[in-house]
């Protein structure tokens, strides 16, 4: 089975885990630990976007091709708040994909890197993290507000497709918006 099938990966659905970047050479430093979306196109090859200004930027630009990072899913939350604020620790049940650079493609502010997923450690019930269900959720609870504005559910819709596109949600939020028309 596909390695990215496995965990639970969907085409271009954008997950959140943390990466561990370094690098080898005489600029050695220690690893840098950072929340980071990632998406696959194809389920072959992790997609991970890195914005201009980061450490993370400039580590994996730094890497060369067939060097490795590290992609770690955590199951819950908190994990990608505390790689935020620099005390994420890897445990022994957080799950892993080592990621073998392969190219880069430079945007305007940030650069598209892609990775072909090597080995793969999984905690038991691994999964992946995506923010679909919590957009969903709290645009439910906003919708019950006698205060709600129809451009903040445009807003979460649009969220909500970007990060899951053709997502169960995205019809249920389309549905609150068609029931909402009086916002």
């Amino acid at each position: 089975m596909n390695t990215l099938k496995k965990i639970g990966m969907k085409r271009k659905w954008i997950y959140e885990g943390v990466l561990q970047t370094a690098w080898s050479g005489a600029a050695k430093r220690k690893r840098n630990y950072a929340p980071m979306g990632y998406w696959s196109d194809d389920l072959k090859l992790v997609k991970i976007k890195a914005y201009d200004g980061s450490k993370t930027a400039e580590n994996l630009a730094r890497m060369k091709k067939g060097e490795k990072a590290k992609l770690y899913l955590p199951d819950e939350i908190g994990a990608v708040f505390w790689a935020y604020f620099g005390k994420f620790r890897p445990g022994k049940n957080v799950s892993k994909i080592g990621l073998e650079k392969m190219r880069s493609e430079r945007g305007k502010k940030f650069a598209v890197y892609s990775f072909k997923p090597t080995e793969m450690a999984l905690a038991m019930g691994a999964k992946v993290l995506t923010r679909e269900p919590w957009i969903a959720l709290e645009t439910l609870i906003y919708c019950t507000k006698p205060w709600a504005k129809k451009a903040v559910l445009k807003s979460s819709l649009r969220t909500l497709k970007k990060v899951a596109p053709n997502s169960k949600f995205a019809g249920v939020l389309e549905r609150l918006l068609e029931r909402n028309k009086a916002l």
